[in-house]
């Protein structure tokens, strides 16, 4: 059984390969240039596309993405894993999960160093807020400061 983590990350997988092979060989980039599109516009073409670079049916790509009216596989039957094993140039689905494994891992990596990021920015703003208010009570200070409020 394949979980939706795993698959999409095996669908992320096989998208960048296939954005690599469309830039590397000359052959196929003019047929292929579709899949270098945002995958959130691809439309049935982008992914017919997609599955004649597999030599798996569009269904089963559909299927694989989990797109309306094509429920995602609960497994992959062994033509379609040996088709994506050789895709993907791995050998087996254990190497095959090794790969999916060190990609979430990486996502997970870029969301914490962007979340990081994201802090960092923030603090950068506070501090500059923090530096405007002690300037402006400054100035307010220097107007004050020479009035005596002796009796």
């Amino acid at each position: 059984m394949i979980s939706e983590r795993t698959r999409q990350a095996l669908v992320d997988l096989i998208v960048e390969e296939a954005r690599e092979r469309v830039i590397k060989n000359r052959e196929i980039t003019g047929r292929y240039n579709l899949l270098l599109q945002r995958v959130s516009i691809w439309k049935s073409q982008h992914y017919e596309l997609l599955a004649s670079l597999l030599d798996i049916s569009s269904a089963s790509i559909k299927r694989l993405f989990n797109l309306p009216g094509h429920k995602a596989p609960k497994a992959i039957s062994n033509n379609i894993e040996f088709k994506i094993l050789n895709f993907l140039h791995t050998d087996s689905w254990i190497e095959l999960q090794g790969m999916i494994d060190n990609y979430l891992v990486s996502q997970q990596q870029n969301r914490a160093n962007k979340e990081i990021m994201d802090v960092k920015n923030d603090l950068r703003g506070l501090g500059d807020i923090i530096k405007a208010l002690e300037k402006r009570y400054e100035n307010i200070y220097s107007k004050f400061e020479h009035i005596s409020y002796n009796k």
